[in-house]
């Protein structure tokens, strides 16, 4: 499984081709967040078009790059991620999903060590991950969930 965010995947995206050519059988999962989101936390001006990408149609890429016979699909809710991962359980093809998230979501812990580098400190140091914060009971409503809330 490659989980990767849309502007990592641009970098890299000619590979694609290259788990085909020698038969391999991938789960791709690329978090399309319309830029870059390390950037969009970090920089002055989170809006600038520095930040910004070209709009791909990620789920459409291992076509392009001769992919025979993978299941490729867009998903935007939670309803539609659990149905693409359900199909990725019961085939034994390569699989390409491509989860639309708001421009600024991530995870919880992903975020406060952004804006707290003192909240990174478990890097590297043995100790576990700090926990996600909870959900609200409508956040888990899988009709009003977004892929991100969900995936994260």
């Amino acid at each position: 499984m490659i989980i990767a965010g849309d502007g990592t995947h641009q970098i890299a995206a000619q590979e694609i081709g290259q788990f085909f050519k020698f038969g391999l059988k991938p789960v791709f999962i690329v978090v399309n967040n319309d830029g870059y989101l390390v950037e969009r936390y970090t920089c002055r001006d989170p809006e600038s078009s520095y930040n910004d990408l070209p709009k791909w149609r990620y789920h459409m890429l291992p076509a392009a790059f001769g992919c025979e016979d993978w299941y490729c699909v867009r998903v935007t809710t939670t309803g539609e991620l659990d149905e693409a991962l359900a199909e990725v359980n019961r085939t034994v093809r390569a699989a390409f999903i491509e989860v639309v998230t708001d421009r600024y979501s991530m995870p919880p812990y992903y975020g406060d060590s952004l804006l707290n580098p003192q909240s990174m400190s478990w890097i590297g140091h043995g100790s576990s991950r700090p926990h996600r914060r909870s959900r609200s009971p409508a956040s888990c409503d899988p009709k009003r969930q977004s892929a991100a809330e969900h995936l994260f």
